[in-house]
């Protein structure tokens, strides 16, 4: 059947006017279908029904192999390659292969910028004793790109705060930033009045209330409030673990893990037991103390 109708945009073909119709709106932008939960519009009626079960949890669609469910179809058509080892983004530069996207957009940032320079630099030059150009700061040579990465980012980083000496990539970074010593509270979360020093805060704050999740894993189909939790959570799907201890070389795929780990090397205890005193490497550590030691006495 020959399709009659034309977009004359951009020269696409269908068969419904219904359908050309549709299709116009990713033209204009029209967006007429909103979404009652979260007010987020649509210009097509599928792509709002697909959004809802976000808020419902609904997982329409279901693998053959091994009957784990999905919100969408494309989530499932990735995961089906983990049962059929097809991997058809590969990576330009050393032929590595992904079964999504996103896991190759990670892979390349091993080939760009720090990471490639410093990784090559320590695997030529050994453990040699060398000073960070930016705190001269001494560390071995494979301690460098690790601290260059954790400490001082990714170089961009050069608005200074006076009062603490955090690093900042732009100015209203830094302006924002300085609320925090100012005490300068401007927006109020109007559920639990709990304030904030930027509107950006605030935004990303009510989806606790709201319950939006705009950050969806392509992988597995688990979504988040942000962007940086859905970045950390694709590593358990890649198995990248960015960051290393100088220490004895462990790697993480958190950052704030690295942190807590450090501690076992500083012997830094910030975590205080409200009872004791007695200091712990994180907070999980000082609730299981208070719970077993005070509360059976207390008992």
């Amino acid at each position: 059947m020959p399709r009659r109708y034309h977009c004359e945009s951009c020269s696409m073909k269908f068969l419904k006017k219904s359908c050309l119709k549709a299709h116009l709106r990713t033209h204009s932008n029209e967006k007429p279908y909103k979404c009652e939960e979260c007010d987020m519009k649509f210009s097509l009626r599928s792509n709002l029904q697909r959004h809802k079960r976000r808020h419902t949890g609904e997982k329409a669609f279901f693998c053959e192999i091994c009957g784990r469910g999905f919100i969408q179809k494309h989530t499932l058509t990735i995961h089906m390659r983990l049962h059929n080892g097809e991997t058809p983004y590969v990576c330009q530069q050393c032929g590595k292969g992904y079964r999504a996207k996103p896991l190759l957009t990670q892979h390349l940032k091993k080939h760009n910028g720090l990471e490639t320079y410093y990784r090559e630099h320590y695997l030529k030059h050994g453990s040699l004793k060398v000073k960070c150009n930016i705190c001269n700061k001494s560390l071995t040579k494979s301690g460098l790109y690790t601290h260059m990465k954790v400490q001082h980012g990714d170089g961009l980083k050069k608005f200074l705060c006076n009062l603490c000496g955090r690093a900042l990539t732009s100015k209203q970074s830094l302006e924002t930033h300085m609320n925090v010593h100012t005490k300068k509270i401007s927006y109020n979360c109007e559920i639990c009045s709990k304030p904030f020093s930027h509107h950006n805060y605030l935004k990303t704050h009510m989806r606790i209330h709201s319950g939006e999740k705009p950050h969806c894993c392509d992988v597995c189909g688990r979504t988040f409030t942000q962007r940086a939790h859905l970045d950390g959570h694709m590593r358990t799907h890649t198995g990248a673990k960015p960051y290393a201890c100088s220490y004895c070389s462990k790697s993480f795929a958190l950052n704030g893990n690295l942190k807590v780990h450090m501690r076992i090397h500083t012997g830094e205890t910030p975590h205080r037991c409200s009872i004791c005193n007695k200091g712990f490497f994180d907070s999980s550590s000082k609730k299981k103390h208070e719970t077993t030691v005070h509360q059976k006495h207390q008992d």
